[in-house]
């Protein structure tokens, strides 16, 4: 009998520890030390642009149905921008603005909760000196946030590191002269940048550690450049009494240039983008005396040249996040998306008002 009992408050008291920690485990430590939310990375592809001084945020899965229908969802009243940032593991994105004094300003804003603050401009401490503050564009490890300030006339490179805060200026004293265009390196750990004088223009690189390096220098106006691991393509407009505006290619190893379209009068290449995964470019070409202007598609080397569309009045491309897609304005009518094989146009906006700028699908 004694016996029998003893099994039974063993048994009694091994369910009562068994209960109680299955109750600590699941409530108990949950009520009184409770698990910190993890702000989640947004999923969500939207498309970014600006129109009449605001940014506004688009879903491309959304079709607007009546013509006046303006923008849902405006993200902030900013003015006008060239280029926007975005890193969405972080909810967080970057925007430069033209102030009322002409003066470019840098600001970061939470796509969590819309509020902004401004980053960079001459009011920053220690950067009272300094003017023009734009361009921002983020290392593709998410890690720096590169920028050009001026400077008594002289353009400066700027990286700010996203964690520390740190602020370095790695062109100083190595550089001096006007930067028309800069682009990061894949592997985050350099950049290249351009500058223009008189009819001569050059392409240098510096890296993390502050070492420059000049890539290439000819005849020639350079407007935009984008740099790929073993190559740099940027647009040039060339030289002499009827210059045309055209693509060309920089090869990394030999430092050699070759032109990857040849477009010629009164066709030019305005603007153009390069896929995330660097395999494409989309180009607006834009007929310098009639205003009209088309998307032409391209592989990176050059190859398989393909005219997208052609109604005269479509430009401000940008590719989706995975390169299988294009959005892009039409004039009067609103933004189309559409797959780079030409299939499945599609209105996702009836605007008739003017688009500034398509800044981003991301």
């Amino acid at each position: 009998m004694k016996t029998t009992t003893g099994l039974l408050i063993i048994l009694y008291f091994g369910i009562f520890t068994l209960g109680g920690y299955f109750f600590y485990t699941k409530y108990y430590q949950k009520i009184i030390s409770p698990e910190v939310a993890t702000p989640k990375e947004n999923k969500t592809e939207n498309i970014y642009y600006s129109a009449v001084n605001s940014l506004y945020q688009l879903n491309p899965g959304i079709l607007k149905q009546s013509p006046q229908e303006i923008p849902t969802i405006r993200l902030q009243s900013t003015g006008q921008v060239a280029q926007m940032e975005i890193v969405k593991a972080d909810n967080i994105f970057f925007y430069d603005t033209l102030t009322p004094q002409n003066n470019w300003e840098i600001w970061k804003v939470s796509l969590n909760d819309n509020s902004s603050e401004k980053l960079f401009s001459n009011q920053t401490p220690g950067l009272e000196n300094f003017k023009n503050f734009r361009d921002p564009q983020v290392s593709k490890d998410n890690l720096e946030l590169a920028f050009i300030a001026t400077h008594d006339e002289i353009d400066n490179l700027f990286l700010y590191n996203l964690k520390n805060k740190n602020l370095t200026n790695l062109s100083h004293q190595l550089f001096q002269g006007k930067i028309d265009s800069y682009s990061w390196s894949p592997d985050s750990q350099k950049l290249f940048f351009s500058s223009s004088s008189s009819d001569q223009g050059t392409i240098y690189q510096i890296d993390v550690g502050k070492k420059l390096d000049k890539l290439w220098e000819g005849p020639g106006q350079i407007n935009k450049i984008t740099g790929l691991k073993d190559k740099v393509i940027f647009s040039l407009t060339e030289s002499g009494e009827n210059p045309n505006i055209n693509l060309n290619l920089l090869t990394l190893s030999d430092k050699q240039k070759k032109a990857i379209t040849n477009l010629t009068l009164p066709k030019q290449v305005k603007n153009f983008q390069l896929s995330l995964n660097g395999d494409y470019l989309v180009a607006e070409v834009a007929e310098k005396d009639q205003q009209k202007s088309d998307l032409y598609l391209l592989k990176s080397d050059g190859t398989n040249l393909l005219q997208l569309t052609d109604d005269g009045r479509s430009s401000k491309a940008v590719f989706s996040p995975e390169g299988s897609k294009i959005a892009f304005w039409v004039k009067g009518d609103g933004i189309y998306i559409m797959n780079i094989n030409k299939n499945q146009r599609q209105k996702i906006l009836n605007y008739e008002e003017n688009i500034d700028q398509i800044l981003r699908w991301s």
